[in-house]
């Protein structure tokens, strides 16, 4: 008996090509390995007893180890803590690294599967609908998988980065009840503006002007979500006007380049 099947099918995006899994899977769990990670040998079995043991649960993970193009550990993701059910991951904005992850067949039958118009980000917003209708168990004296970097990854690219994540934001904004939306909402604001500032390095100035034009219209004190403790007022007061004057810098750009 084959224990794998190859799959293939037109380059349609990340998403499509875990759908298209999900879709074909015969088994009772489900578990992700993307091409720039690799598993430990005992990572489905610690997993599956997991999920054997508590059926509440419809999402195990665990921290991955960072790893060079040396082979050589250089930190830990995520590097702070993950959120542990539906409002902390919405809260903290919490990093279930996929590789990590083993979930149930039955969750996709429940929550449906990835968003495949989501350009990044398109996990988290799969964990939140998962972790609205079931627990979250993280393992957390045990490496079960490992994250190579290297330079072609999706995460190089700032404006996919911080365009996944606004339409993220805004999905969440319109998808669910009961959340802090305010916060949701500041979110929104902060890499909204972001997003703009990677347009503009870029020399993409129109679409710079046009997020960090609806950016200043939705919210003027966006400079405040880039507030930090240790800041002094002279530098809060140059963060709560910088977003107006970087909109000037766009206009002027786009008027005489």
């Amino acid at each position: 008996m084959n224990k794998i099947t190859y799959l293939w099918q037109e380059n349609q995006g990340i998403s499509a090509a875990r759908n298209r899994a999900i879709q074909e899977a015969k088994g009772q769990y489900i578990a992700f390995l993307d091409s720039d990670d690799v598993w430990a040998k005992e990572k489905i079995q610690v997993q599956v007893d997991i999920l054997d043991k508590y059926p509440n649960v419809g999402l195990v993970h665990n921290k991955m180890v960072m790893m060079n193009d040396q082979g050589q550990k250089v930190g830990m993701k995520p590097k702070r803590e993950s959120g542990k059910n539906f409002q902390e991951l919405l809260e903290i904005g919490g990093d279930l690294p996929t590789s990590s992850v083993m979930t149930r067949r039955e969750c996709f039958d429940k929550v449906g599967l990835f968003d495949e118009s989501l350009p990044i980000m398109e996990d988290f917003e799969m964990w939140l609908r998962i972790a609205k209708s079931y627990d979250l168990y993280e393992i957390q004296d045990a490496h079960l998988a490992y994250y190579y970097r290297h330079d072609q990854q999706i995460t190089k690219n700032r404006i996919k980065v911080f365009d996944g994540t606004v339409k993220l934001q805004r999905k969440i904004l319109a998808m669910y009840k009961n959340i802090p939306k305010r916060l949701i909402k500041l979110k929104l604001y902060h890499n909204q503006y972001l997003l703009a500032r990677a347009y503009y390095d870029k020399k993409e100035y129109s679409m710079a002007l046009k997020y960090v034009s609806k950016t200043i219209f939705a919210y003027p004190l966006v400079g405040m979500t880039f507030y930090h403790l240790s800041d002094s007022w002279i530098d809060k007061i140059i963060k709560i006007f910088k977003p107006e004057i970087f909109w000037t810098f766009c206009l002027f750009k786009l008027c005489f380049k």
